[in-house]
Order: C-alpha cells, then sequence, then structure tokens
C-alpha cells in the first residue's frame, strides 16, 4: 500500500507536543476517533485533538522533507511509542489509517484512523490581537474561582471577557458571589468587543508562560494562542447576568484587616464548614477587634479574633468562609483586605491592591448565631 502521509520530526518535540494538546482529548466520548491525534503535514506538522467543545492544535518544524498529507492516530498508542523514541522519529501513514513510527533502533506499527473521519477543524481567523499576558493571568487567577461548574446553567460557566476604550473587564459569577476585574493590558485594540467562553477556555491562559497571548473572536467563536498552542471554543449561547448592576454605590459598614490573619482563619473555618454553615463576623468585646466564629450543626469554631482597627461593624452578618476565602486571597500582594457592606443582608465588597474585586452573597445568620457569639 502506498504512504499517504510522511514526515519526519524530532522526538523530544514530539513528547512535549502531546502533553500540550492533551487537555482537549475526548476521553469519555461515544467516538472513539475523538481519543486520536489528528496530524496534519504541510509546511509544519499540526497536531490536533478535540473533544467537540475545546479544540486545541500545536505545531511542530519538520526535521526531514516527507510527503504532505493527514494521519489519525489513537493519542494512548502513540504518546507510549513517542515516550521510547530517540532522537528522531518518521511518521508514514497509509490512507487506510495504517500509520508506522521509525527511529534508529525500532518500528512501530499502529491502527488508526482515516483522516477523512476526522472533525472539521475550526478554521483560523485572518487578525489576531496581541495582548500583554503577565496583567491578564493574575486578573484571570482571582477571577476563575467565581464561575459555575453547574451544566444546567451553561452561561455562568464561562467568562465574560469584554474590550471598550482599551480597557479591559474579565467577569465570572455562580450567582453566589461575582468576581471581576478591570485592567489596561498592552496591546488591547481600540474597537469595542465581547465574548463569552467557557472558564475551560481561559484556564488554560492563565496556566500559560509568555510575555504575550494572541486573542481573536469570529463567528466559530473565541480563538487564544498561548505557550505554543492554538484553542478555540465556540460561544456561549444565552444573555449574560447584568453583573454592573449588582455592584454597591455605597456601604453601611466595612472594615480593613491583614490580609493573611483573614486567609489562615478562612481557610481554617472553610476546612469544617458545610455549604450552608455561615462564618459569623460580629463585633468582639474589645475595641478595634472583631471575631470570625464558624457555628455549623455539629460543630462550633471559635476561628480568630482579629484587629480591624477603625471598624464601624456593629451587627452580626455571615458568608461562605470558602467564597470568601477565594476573595481574600485576591487582596495577597497587597498586604490588607478591606471588606464593605449596606447591611448584614447585603453582599460583601471584598478589595485589595490588585485589579480584582469580588461580590460575596451573604447568608442569613440566625438569632441562635447571634446569641452565641
Amino acid at each position: 500500500m502506498t504512504d499517504n502521509m510522511g514526515v519526519t520530526i524530532d522526538a523530544v518535540a514530539l513528547r512535549a507536543a502531546l502533553k500540550r494538546i492533551k487537555p482537549a482529548l475526548g476521553r469519555k466520548s461515544a467516538l472513539p476517533i475523538l481519543s486520536s491525534v489528528l496530524i496534519r503535514v504541510g509546511e509544519t506538522v499540526r497536531l490536533t485533538t478535540t473533544d467537540m467543545n475545546l479544540w486545541l492544535t500545536t505545531e511542530l518544524p519538520i526535521v526531514a522533507e516527507g510527503l504532505e498529507g493527514a494521519a489519525c492516530v489513537p493519542y494512548r498508542h502513540l504518546s507510549q511509542v513517542a515516550r521510547y523514541c530517540r532522537d528522531n522519529v518518521r511518521i508514514t501513514a497509509t490512507k487506510s489509517g495504517k500509520v508506522k513510527l521509525e527511529d534508529e533502533e525500532s518500528v512501530y506499527e499502529i491502527n488508526g484512523y482515516s483522516a477523512s473521519d476526522y472533525p472539521a477543524v475550526p478554521s483560523e481567523p485572518a487578525t489576531y490581537h496581541q495582548i500583554e499576558a503577565e496583567p491578564v493571568r493574575k486578573a484571570l487567577a482571582g477571577v476563575l474561582p467565581a464561575a459555575s461548574d453547574d451544566v444546567t446553567r451553561p452561561v455562568l460557566t464561562g467568562v465574560y471577557f469584554a474590550i471598550e476604550n482599551r480597557r479591559l473587564t474579565i467577569v465570572a459569577t455562580d450567582s453566589y458571589r461575582l468576581h471581576y476585574a478591570r485592567l489596561k493590558p498592552k496591546g488591547l485594540p481600540g474597537k469595542k468587543a465581547s465574548s463569552l467562553a467557557p472558564a475551560r477556555l481561559w484556564k488554560l491562559v492563565a496556566a500559560a508562560k509568555g510575555d504575550t497571548f494572541s486573542y481573536a473572536k469570529d463567528s466559530q467563536g473565541v480563538h487564544v494562542i498561548a505557550s505554543g498552542v492554538h484553542a478555540h471554543m465556540a460561544e456561549l449561547v444565552g444573555q449574560y447576568p447584568k453583573w454592573e448592576q449588582l455592584i454597591p454605590e455605597s456601604s453601611g459598614y466595612s472594615f480593613t484587616v491583614d490580609t493573611d490573619l483573614l486567609s489562615r482563619c478562612c481557610a481554617r473555618t472553610a476546612s469544617l464548614s458545610r455549604f450552608n454553615s455561615p462564618m459569623v463576623i460580629s463585633p468582639a468585646k474589645k475595641r478595634d477587634v472583631l471575631r470570625f466564629t464558624l457555628d455549623a450543626d455539629d460543630c462550633r469554631l471559635v476561628a480568630s479574633d482579629i484587629r480591624a482597627p477603625g471598624h464601624d461593624l456593629t451587627q452580626v452578618c455571615g458568608y461562605n468562609p470558602a467564597f470568601l476565602l477565594d476573595a481574600v486571597k485576591c487582596s495577597a500582594e497587597s498586604g490588607e483586605t478591606n471588606v464593605a457592606m449596606r447591611s448584614p443582608l447585603a453582599p460583601a465588597m471584598v478589595t485589595g491592591g490588585a485589579n480584582v474585586s469580588c461580590l460575596v452573597m451573604p447568608i442569613r445568620v440566625s438569632e441562635g448565631h447571634t446569641s452565641r457569639s
């Protein structure tokens, strides 16, 4: 049988490329071909994986000229073989899907699939915007924890990414909390634009390295290139919540505390708390001190008395300690965290020195909690 594709590539580069595109592998799909890697040979070698939601593509340089074409190889077999290949590896394939890998010591034959049966790969947009990566990564680290994982409300599993007047706004919410960031990284386009892509896509950007990343949006969805990987996902369909209406214009109560002390307090409380067990915040008997208490059905913990100089909190309020911990982490660089709310039953606005602001919804505190605080 004649070869339909042939190319020689570096084995080390192949192993690194397979690792980069692994997150999009369709492991649990009913279509076996989605557990495979599409290899396309042209001016470079392009490897693609997909689960039909996320598409990942990366490129490899060609070591020796070969025959242009495409092949589809099961990821598990290809990665196992690539692990033992040394130096350069020669890959050839036939139209029927038979794939052969050769190095200086061994020859491996793998039963693959016909490349024509692989789902059509989305085309790349004509232009990308090169955006400064570091401030965006920091903002995503603070915003992403608020994205929902509830598939019955798909819009909330996304991240709202909006550009206006060369200013970037990133928002995520699961309806129990809302994290948003406003920043001005270099490279933003002047034209107003917005997108709503799954948080899964932006987690790849948050974990990527490099000084810049490429961003584009077209009729197919959102495209991002970071750390040598082209990632694509379709936009989520639906109306995103009017989040700006939730941001309080003023506060009735506020306090500022040491970020490290509050973070450790929230961590201890969150480890014992259930979802509906609030961390109760109340004024202590000592002046300029607040008491943070967990009062669950089966456990009561006086977490900490923390100094809050000049605080004006006179009532008891309660919040989910895990959500509050995620919000406090955004203030790690500043050393101080400010918490403000209109009333004990109003959301708390948590801010620090970073670009990320966090709104945490309250949990109603019963009279029993109040009397024991």
